[in-house]
């Protein structure tokens, strides 16, 4: 039976196998949020468009919200497809 470097002998996660799975939650949870985040926003800036009023506070959610799909993109890319090679797993 061969091993692979994140497994041991028995067939056993290695420590470094378990740090890389929370590793990757992390990242998971962290653009999860930050997808909620801005469809919250897409929803109040739609809320203050509608009302007509507060056009200052659409704009600056509007600006927010570019910002959130930047730091999302960035992430992602950093994350997933970092390097010359895919790190999907």
């Amino acid at each position: 039976m061969t091993t692979s470097p994140l497994r041991n002998a028995s067939g056993e996660r290695s420590p470094e196998q378990v740090a890389h799975e929370q590793a990757v939650r992390e990242v998971g949870d962290t653009l999860l949020n930050i997808e909620q985040a801005i469809k919250r926003g897409q929803r109040g800036r739609r809320s203050i468009e509608v009302t007509g009023r507060e056009p200052d506070l659409a704009l600056a959610l509007g600006s927010a919200l570019e910002d959130l799909e930047r730091v999302r993109k960035t992430l992602f890319q950093s994350a997933y497809l970092g390097g010359d090679q895919p790190r999907l797993l």
